[in-house]
């Protein structure tokens, strides 16, 4: 309804019509109420006294006539509420063209415009998210490859000097006074260098194979020269510290053989504890430094992999973002959804309330159900121990 029709209301009879009628028509339906109340009242104190045909009779008259004093009643407030209802459906119906939750209101049009938007720029922000975070990972797996690869560099180093240095040991520890110049040749040629480390880390499957090949290789030349020169400096000192032992092991020998069998056998053994203390203190010595190194490879990869998760957390998000509301919504592609929905609603609520809340919610299932109950032909009943049927008498 337009402007001027809501005009047309307020400045026609309409109003007016309504103030001169409406009391008129209360007035008349109060009078109706009070009579047929009143008559009603002494009917039912002689029914409630006990009923009879001839007050049966009665009741039926009595009612009859109550049911066409409400029609007349309903004759005379009908004019009243029908203008009343005019009026009230001109303002609903301004408001309802200027409401965004009616469909094909203006509003309600650039509601679903920016509904549309919001949802593309979700979707955007999504592929973004999800881009950034497939870029973090590669990231990590690519800071998680290089400290298997050091790792793998570090403890191949270990175990090669490990063994070089225990090598020596055992040329050492062989000393005879008949293999003394063999001895000392063994040590002096011994080999203080080695070609390579071996490296058995294996890239993520988030990384290319050609980005892991070039991972591996500039690892490898960042880490393997140092390696090699430091292990050249540990076996050459240490080649040397033997070196250096054998003069006064060769004296200690000379004394072995000079004395008896029971000094002899004290002299060897005391050699014997002093090397194995040497042996031990530097395998302690190495171990050492190789948890040390172990400690820093652990802290320095997972300080990698946080920065790199945190530059991505840290990443640039789009200037303006919509505010928006997620919700799910349920939408049944076929007819057997409801039975799921209504089972679900049943587990989760439905069990827990009363009869009559449940039957006012099933009302339209009740009524469809006593409609087939009482179908003349061929009545259809419900067999269940969970429910009965009763009759309702009603008298015409």
């Amino acid at each position: 309804m337009e402007q001027n029709q809501i005009a047309t209301l307020a400045n026609n009879d309409n109003i007016r019509q309504i103030m001169a009628i409406a009391p008129v028509a209360i007035d008349e339906n109060k009078i109706s109420r009070d009579r047929c109340l009143s008559f009603g009242q002494t009917l039912l104190a002689k029914v409630e006294a006990g009923m009879n045909d001839t007050l049966d009779q009665e009741a039926a008259l009595y009612i009859e006539k109550a049911r066409k004093t409400v029609k007349k009643m309903n004759e005379k407030r009908t004019p009243v509420t029908k203008l009343f209802d005019m009026v009230r459906s001109s303002f609903t119906q301004l408001e309802n063209e200027v409401d965004v939750t009616k469909p094909g209101t203006i509003p309600y049009q650039i509601q679903q415009y920016r509904n549309q938007y919001a949802a593309k720029k979700r979707e955007e922000e999504e592929r973004e998210r999800k881009q950034k975070e497939l870029l973090a990972k590669v990231e990590a797996a690519k800071e998680r490859f290089i400290s298997e690869i050091v790792a793998d560099l570090q403890k191949s180093y270990n175990f090669t000097l490990r063994h070089g240095i225990d090598s020596l040991d055992m040329i050492f520890r062989a000393l005879s006074l008949e293999n003394y110049q063999e001895t000392e040749s063994k040590l002096k040629n011994y080999p203080c260098t080695i070609d390579g480390l071996a490296i058995y880390a294996m890239p993520s499957a988030l990384i290319d194979t050609s980005v892991a090949e070039i991972i591996l290789k500039d690892t490898r030349d960042k880490h393997v020269p140092q390696l090699l020169a430091s292990y050249n400096q540990e076996m050459m000192l240490s080649r040397q510290r033997y070196l250096d032992l054998l003069p006064s092991k060769k004296a200690e020998l000379e004394k072995v053989a000079q004395a008896s069998a029971e000094e002899a056998a004290r002299i060897r053994a005391e050699m014997e504890r002093k090397e194995e203390e040497e042996k031990q203190r530097k395998r302690a010595e190495l171990e050492k430094q190789e948890e040390e190194q172990r400690k820093q490879a652990e802290m320095k990869a997972k300080e990698a992999e946080m920065g790199s998760l945190f530059a991505a957390a840290q990443a640039a998000t789009p200037a303006y973002q919509p505010k928006t509301s997620v919700k799910k919504k349920l939408v049944p592609l076929n007819s057997e959804a409801f039975m799921q929905i209504i089972s679900l609603w049943w587990s989760k609520e439905g069990c827990t309330l009363s009869v009559d809340e449940l039957s006012k919610i099933f009302k339209k299932q009740l009524t469809f159900c006593e409609k087939l109950a009482n179908d003349k032909t061929s009545p259809e009943f419900i067999n269940s121990e969970h429910l009965s049927y009763e009759d309702e008498i009603k008298a015409k």
